[in-house]
C-alpha cells in the first residue's frame, strides 16, 4: 500500500504539477506563520518575532527542494527541461536539424523495410496454434544425396499408424490446377487432396461444415469437397449457400461438405482454392513419392526425437520392402525452413546486411556532424561548466537533442519504410518469395524501430560528450588560444568516423557489382533456341470423351490445323513441354547395361513434340535426325535426346541407333518400353537460366500424346494473331481450357525478374550508402577547411600557389578514401572467402543468387574503388574551391 501511495503520488506531481507546487507553497506559508504567532505568544516582541521567522524563510527553498526530491521526480523534470531546451537549441540550427533527422529517417526506413521483409518471410511464426510444435517430413534419397524428396502414400499410411512422437500426422498432395466450368467460362483452380485430419494437424477448425473424415480415405468415397472462404464467395455467394452444392472439377462431381475460414491460408504454399480426400488406404505404391506430410509433435517431444522415432519405422519399412524404401531415409525439419528456398533465404539476410550498413552509415554521419558541431559549441560548453554545469548534466542536455534527432527520424522513417513495404507488393515482391503472409510491419518491426532508436540517441549523445573536443576552460572563455575546434585529436575521430563509412559504402558498392556482373551474365546466357517471335498457348484436355490416346491425338491434330490456317502464322507445332517451363520427369536405363538399383536410376525431362518443333524453336539437331512424320504409332518407338545425356551416358560412343529403356511412370502416355535414339539435340535452358544442365528426351506425339500440350507458334503479329487462336481453339470444344497465347520472349524476362529486382534493391542500398558517404565527406572537408583557414593563409602569405592548397585538401580526401577503401576490400575479400559457394548454385543442395561472377571479382573490386574516388572528388570540390579563395589578410586577421 505504501508503495503504491508513493506512486500514486508522483503520477499526481507528474499530472498536475502546478496544483501540486501550489499546494506546497500554502503549506509552507501557512507553517511560517503559524510559526511567527507561536513566537508571540512566547512574549517574544512581535519585531523579534518576525525577524526571526524572516531567518527561517531563508531555509523555504530548500525545504521546498527536499519536498520535490521526495516526491521522486526531479530527474524527470530535469529532463523535460532539457528536452524542451534541446527543441530550441535544435530549431535555432535549422540546417543541422533537417539533415540529422533526413540522415536517421533514410537509416531508419531502409533497415525497417528489409527487417520487415525478413521477418515476414523467415521468422514470423505460422498462423496456426503452436506453431512450434508443427513440422514437415520428408523421404530422403541417401544414394543421389537429396536433401529431400517427396513422400510416397504407403510410407506414410506406415508412419502414421507407427509412430509414437506425434500428437496428429497428414499429408498433402502437391497441388495442381484443374478445370471448373463456372458461368458457361471455363476456369482452372488450384486443388490438392489431403489426407483426413489434415486441418486439425494444423490446429484449423471449418467455419461451415465438416472436414474430412477417415472412411473419406478409403477408394470410393472421394467425393466430397472442402473449400476455401473466398472461393466460396466467389462461386457461391455466401459459405452457406455452398454446403451441399455440387462442384464439378475435370471429369469428376464433388459435393460442397466444409468450408474454411476467411482467415485461413497455408502461408508456406499458395493455398489451394478446393481441398478433396486422398485416398490412404487399399493397395498403395510405395515407389510414387508426391506427399508432403505435416505432423503435429506431442507436448515435450524434439525435432531430433521425432527423427529418431521415424528413422526406426524407416529402417524396419527398408527390410520389409527392399525394392522400394531401401535405399530412402527420412527428414524432419520446420516448415518455414523446408518450404523456403537456400538461395532466398541467402538473399533475404544479405539484402538485411546491405541494409544494415546504411543504417550504420547513417549514425556514423550524424555522429560526425555532432561531433563538429560540439566543436562549434565548445565555448558555450565552457559557459556552462563555468556556470556549475557538471559532466552528467551535460551528457543529459546532449541525450535530449538526441532524442528529438532520433525519435522525429524514426517516425519519418517508419512512413518511409510503410511506402516502401507497399512498393514492393506492386512491384510484385510476393511473387518472387515463398510465403502468402502480409508484407507488412508487425510488432517485431515496430520493436526494432524502437530499439535502434533509443541506441541511436544514446550513441548521438554520448559521442560528443565522450569522444568530443576537451578544451583550456580559462582560455576559451578569455577569447585567447586555438580553439577546441582545431585540435588534432578531433580531427583524427572525424576521420576515423569518415574512413568507417567509406569501408562501408566500399561495401555496398562491391555488393553491387556482383549482382550487376550476374545479371549481366544471365542477360547473356546461351538458351539454346531462340525465343524471337515465338509464343505458346496451353491447352488442357479433361473429362469422360478424353479418357483414351485417339480423341485426344485427334483434337490436338485438328488444333494444328487450325491454327496453321491462322493469317499472321508462320509456322505451328505441339510440345507437352517448353523451354524454361520443365518437363515430364521420366526415370530411364540404358537397354544395353544392367538396370541401375531402385531410387538411383537417371530422370530426364521429356516431352512430346511434332515434327517442325526444333525447326521452330531454333533448337539444333547435332547428330542423327530430327523426329519426323515417318515415325508412326504402329512403328518402332522412337526418341531424341540433348546433347547433355548423350556425354555423360554415351561417353565416347555414339548414341545413335542404341536403345534406352523408358521406366513406368505417372504419364499414360509415356508407357514402359525401350526406344531408339535416332537424333542429337543441342541442349536448352529446361528450368531456369541459372541451372545445371538437365538431361533430355524428346518422343514424338504420334506414338503418345499426352492431354495437356502447348500449341506453339511463331508470329510477328502477336497482337492480331492471339484473339484469333483463342476463339478457334474454344471453338473445338468450349468445355475445354485454353490459356492466353504467351510470348517465350516474356518468360525469359521473368526469368530474370528475380535477378534484376536483387540488382535493384542492392543498387538503392549502394546509392543511399553513397550518397550519405558523399554528405559525411563534403562536411569533414568543409569543416577542416574552416578550421584551417589560418594556416592556409599563412600558406598563402608565405608564397603557395593556388593549387597548392587545392592540392592539400585532395590529399586529405585522398587519404580517406584510400585507407577506407583498403578496409573494405580486406573485409569483402575476408567474407567472400568465407562464404565459399553459399552464394552460388550447388546440384541437389541449393540454388544460388549469383552466376558467373566469383566473390572476389576483380571487376566489382575496381567498381567500388572507381565510384568511390567520383564521388569524393564530387565531395571535394567546393571545399577545395573554398581553400583556395581564402584571403590570407584577412584569415590572420580574423585569427
Amino acid at each position: 500500500m505504501r508503495a503504491l501511495r508513493k506512486l500514486q503520488l508522483r503520477f499526481r506531481s507528474l499530472l498536475h504539477r502546478a496544483k501540486v507546487e501550489e499546494d506546497l507553497e500554502d503549506e509552507l506559508r501557512d507553517y511560517f506563520d503559524r510559526e511567527a504567532e507561536r513566537q508571540i505568544e512566547l512574549g517574544i516582541p512581535p519585531e523579534q518575532a518576525r525577524q526571526q521567522a524572516a531567518q527561517e524563510l531563508r531555509t523555504k527553498e530548500l525545504i521546498r527542494e527536499q519536498c520535490r526530491d521526495a516526491r521522486g521526480i526531479v530527474l524527470v523534470e530535469n529532463f523535460v527541461r532539457d528536452l524542451r531546451y534541446g527543441l530550441r537549441v535544435l530549431i535555432k540550427s535549422p540546417s543541422f536539424f533537417v539533415t540529422a533527422v533526413l540522415t536517421i529517417a533514410l537509416g531508419i526506413a531502409t533497415s525497417t523495410t528489409l527487417f520487415s521483409v525478413v521477418e515476414s518471410q523467415l521468422w514470423r511464426p505460422l498462423p496456426f496454434p503452436e506453431p512450434q510444435k508443427l513440422v514437415v517430413v520428408w523421404e530422403r534419397n541417401l544414394k543421389q544425396e537429396w536433401q529431400q524428396t517427396s513422400v510416397s502414400t504407403a510410407n506414410f499410411a506406415d508412419w502414421r499408424q507407427r509412430a509414437q512422437t506425434f500428437q496428429r500426422m497428414a499429408a498433402m498432395q502437391w497441388p495442381s490446377r484443374r478445370r471448373f466450368l463456372a458461368d458457361h467460362q471455363t476456369e482452372r483452380v488450384l486443388v490438392s487432396a489431403v489426407s483426413s485430419g489434415f486441418f486439425e494437424t494444423l490446429g484449423v477448425l471449418p467455419e461451415a461444415g465438416t472436414t474430412f473424415q477417415p472412411r473419406n480415405e478409403e477408394p470410393g468415397n472421394q467425393a466430397e469437397a472442402i473449400l476455401t472462404f473466398a472461393f466460396a464467395r466467389r462461386v457461391f455467394g455466401s459459405e452457406q449457400n455452398a454446403l451441399g452444392k455440387s462442384l464439378r472439377l475435370d471429369d469428376r462431381e464433388y459435393t460442397v461438405t466444409g468450408i474454411l475460414p476467411s482467415t485461413f491460408r497455408l502461408d508456406i504454399l499458395r493455398t489451394p482454392d478446393v481441398f478433396v480426400p486422398l485416398i490412404v488406404s487399399g493397395e498403395l505404391p510405395r515407389d510414387k513419392r508426391d506427399l508432403a506430410v505435416f505432423g503435429r509433435l506431442r507436448s515435450g517431444t524434439t525435432r531430433a526425437a521425432a527423427l529418431a522415432d521415424l528413422e526406426s519405422i524407416a529402417h524396419v519399412l527398408a527390410r520389409e520392402y527392399p525394392d522400394s524404401d531401401a535405399n530412402f531415409g527420412v527428414l524432419v525439419e520446420d516448415p518455414i525452413h523446408a518450404f523456403t528456398a537456400d538461395a532466398t533465404r541467402t538473399w533475404l539476410l544479405l539484402s538485411l546486411v546491405f541494409a544494415f550498413f546504411v543504417l550504420l552509415i547513417a549514425c556514423f554521419n550524424v555522429a560526425t556532424l555532432q561531433l563538429m558541431r560540439s566543436a562549434v559549441r565548445s565555448r558555450e560548453f565552457a559557459v556552462r561548466e563555468a556556470l556549475g554545469a557538471n559532466r552528467a548534466a551535460m551528457l543529459r542536455q546532449a541525450i535530449a537533442e538526441s532524442a528529438w534527432l532520433v525519435t522525429i527520424g524514426s517516425v519519418v522513417g517508419m512512413i518511409l519504410a510503410l511506402s516502401a513495404l507497399q512498393g514492393l507488393k506492386a512491384l510484385g515482391f510476393m511473387h518472387m518469395v515463398q510465403r502468402e503472409t502480409d508484407l507488412s510491419m508487425s510488432l517485431w518491426s515496430i520493436g526494432f524501430v524502437m530499439l535502434t532508436a533509443a541506441l541511436a540517441a544514446l550513441f548521438f549523445g554520448l559521442a560528443p560528450v565522450l569522444f568530443g573536443p576537451r578544451s583550456d576552460l580559462e582560455a576559451l572563455l578569455r577569447g585567447s588560444g586555438r580553439s577546441a575546434s582545431s585540435s588534432p585529436k578531433l580531427r583524427r575521430r572525424l576521420a576515423a568516423l569518415s574512413v568507417t563509412q567509406i569501408a562501408l559504402a566500399f561495401l555496398s558498392l562491391f555488393g553491387t557489382g556482383l549482382f550487376a556482373g550476374s545479371y549481366r551474365h544471365l542477360e547473356q546466357v546461351t538458351l539454346g533456341f531462340d525465343p524471337k517471335g515465338i509464343a505458346a498457348m496451353q491447352i488442357s484436355l479433361s473429362g469422360p470423351h478424353y479418357t483414351n490416346a485417339p480423341p485426344v491425338t485427334a483434337f490436338y491434330h485438328r488444333a494444328l490445323d487450325q491454327v496453321s490456317g491462322v493469317p499472321g502464322v508462320q509456322q505451328a507445332a505441339l510440345a507437352s513441354g517448353l523451354p524454361l517451363s520443365g518437363g515430364i520427369e521420366v526415370n530411364y536405363a540404358r537397354a544395353d547395361h544392367p538396370r541401375p538399383p531402385h531410387g538411383q536410376e537417371p530422370f530426364a525431362f521429356t516431352r512430346n513434340v511434332t515434327p517442325g518443333y526444333f525447326q521452330l524453336l531454333g533448337i539444333p539437331i547435332l547428330k542423327g535426325r530430327a523426329l519426323n512424320e515417318g515415325d508412326l504409332a504402329s512403328g518402332l518407338r522412337v526418341a531424341m535426346i540433348n546433347q547433355n545425356l548423350a556425354r555423360h551416358l554415351f561417353a565416347g560412343e555414339n548414341p545413335i541407333g542404341k536403345q534406352l529403356l523408358l521406366l513406368a511412370g505417372d504419364e499414360p502416355s509415356i508407357p514402359e518400353g525401350r526406344v531408339e535414339i535416332v537424333g542429337i539435340a543441342g541442349n536448352v535452358r529446361d528450368i531456369g537460366l541459372n541451372e545445371v544442365p538437365f538431361d533430355d528426351l524428346y518422343l514424338p506425339v504420334s506414338q503418345g500424346v499426352p492431354r495437356a500440350m502447348y500449341l506453339v507458334v511463331k508470329t510477328h503479329a502477336f497482337n492480331a494473331v492471339a484473339p484469333v487462336m483463342r476463339q478457334k481453339m474454344q471453338a473445338l470444344d468450349p468445355e475445354q481450357f485454353v490459356a492466353e497465347l504467351r510470348p517465350l520472349a516474356s518468360v525469359v524476362r521473368e526469368q530474370l525478374r528475380g535477378s534484376r529486382l536483387n540488382l535493384s534493391m542492392v543498387s538503392v542500398f549502394a546509392g543511399l550508402s553513397l550518397l550519405l558517404t558523399a554528405v559525411a565527406l563534403f562536411g569533414t572537408l568543409s569543416f577542416a577547411v574552416v578550421q584551417q583557414t589560418r594556416d592556409i593563409g599563412v600558406r598563402i602569405a608565405v608564397g603557395a600557389q593556388r593549387m597548392d592548397v587545392v592540392k592539400l585538401v585532395s590529399r586529405q580526401t585522398s587519404s580517406l578514401v584510400a585507407l577506407g577503401s583498403i578496409i573494405g576490400f580486406a573485409i569483402a575479400f575476408i567474407a567472400g572467402g568465407l562464404l565459399g559457394d553459399k552464394l552460388f548454385m550447388v546440384p541437389h543442395q541449393h540454388d544460388g543468387v549469383l552466376y558467373g561472377v566469383s566473390t572476389r571479382d576483380p571487376l566489382s573490386f575496381a567498381f567500388a574503388a572507381a565510384t568511390l574516388v567520383l564521388c569524393a572528388g564530387a565531395a571535394t570540390l567546393l571545399p577545395a574551391i573554398r581553400a583556395m579563395r581564402i584571403d590570407p589578410n584577412l584569415a590572420l586577421r580574423g585569427e
